[in-house]
């Protein structure tokens, strides 16, 4: 895992003129590329012949995703990730070869569904969702020249708009345990129903996905995960809601000098569910109180930003210049099924069937 970790640095996505560089780590990788059931087949590298250096890389990992309508047979999906290729090798159509031999492999298994997300716009798109963020830590943010006070703030002004309390608000919300896992398990099996396409989640695969190891992303914590549980005799689970911590490392820091800190440590929002789905009214209330107390948690971690995509119903709290503080981003990521007739499921756009983002209930890390 080290050795993958060195090489995602450097040439995962980004070219050489990009001011951007991911950085996953060790545990991080274990954590989305480890799941319950996975193929290490599935996990495939090309390396130098005469070096041995690695120059290409490819993952898959069993997923199981419900698509419309409800009573239609569960597809068996390989979800594929972390396709790379060295900066040198690129245009060689290595990418190619690597998506044919990943698929020859999963179809030896009988899976004969590719499930993926990338910015490239390649033909039969499924779904195309935006990415919005929410800055906690304006000043680090501005420091790298990811963001800059909006027209009309100074820098000092920009800071305080974005701070969040210092505790959460919502009753019986705490850290999600082992004995939830059924609960939860149940919760978003149930939840999920309200979009047309969703993960399909057993017992050991929520375990894995939701809770860590680790108690702190020192020791190599990534999945943050959370329930509210009643305050009455019955102690059920209403909600759950999760984020995942990656790290981003600026290149240059051109709002300071020194270079001393080039990092953006961002959560990710994750899988969430809750018992109040009377309306969307009742829902978007539920939701913004989540993923404020989210946001509370986030910066409590250190954490210098929220990231979502208009999935599932994050376009009820996210919109542009809310009281969330919310703000669009640039890019979009394009969802891919292939082998699988589909009609387009509502990402930043609405289709006919659904509003924004309910045509996606799954996530691809």
């Amino acid at each position: 895992m080290n050795e993958l970790h060195d090489f995602l640095v450097l040439h995962y996505i980004q070219g050489e003129e990009e001011p951007y560089r991911y950085d996953f780590t060790a545990d991080f990788l274990r954590w989305a590329l480890l799941p319950p059931g996975y193929y290490s087949d599935w996990h495939i590298a090309v390396r130098e012949s005469a070096t041995g250096e690695l120059v290409g890389f490819i993952a898959g990992v069993p997923l199981r995703i419900r698509i419309r309508p409800k009573h239609v047979a569960i597809l068996q999906t390989c979800a594929i990730s972390f396709l790379c290729v060295h900066q040198k090798y690129r245009g060689q159509h290595l990418a190619p070869v690597l998506m044919s031999e990943i698929s020859r492999r999963a179809q030896l298994r009988d899976v004969h569904q590719r499930f993926y997300t990338t910015g490239t716009t390649l033909p039969r798109v499924i779904s195309m969702t935006q990415y919005h963020h929410r800055c906690l830590n304006f000043a680090q943010l501005n420091r790298i020249g990811y963001v800059a006070p909006p027209d009309g703030q100074t820098l000092e002004e920009a800071i305080a708009s974005h701070r969040v309390p210092e505790s959460t608000s919502i009753p019986g919300l705490r850290e999600m345990r082992v004995d939830d896992v059924p609960a939860v398990t149940r919760l978003w099996a149930d939840f999920s129903n309200r979009y047309s396409s969703a993960a399909v989640l057993s017992e050991q695969e929520t375990r894995h996905y939701l809770l860590s190891p680790w108690r702190s992303r020192e020791e190599g914590r990534s999945v943050f995960a959370y329930v509210v549980e009643a305050q009455d005799d019955s102690h059920d689970i209403t909600d759950f809601i999760s984020f995942y911590a990656l790290r981003t490392v600026a290149l240059e820091t051109p709002n300071d000098p020194s270079q001393l800190r080039r990092v953006l440590d961002g959560a990710n929002l994750y899988y969430y569910a809750s018992t109040s789905t009377g309306s969307d009214k009742e829902l978007k209330a539920r939701l913004t109180a989540l993923v404020s107390d989210m946001l509370v948690i986030a910066q409590r971690e250190k954490l210098d930003g929220l990231n979502c995509l208009s999935v599932m119903d994050n376009c009820l709290f996210c919109a542009q210049y809310g009281h969330m503080k919310f703000e669009t981003g640039a890019g979009l990521l394009k969802w891919y099924l292939e082998n699988y007739r589909v009609h387009p499921l509502a990402g930043r756009d609405a289709t006919a069937d659904a509003p924004p983002g309910r045509g996606l209930g799954v996530l691809i890390i």
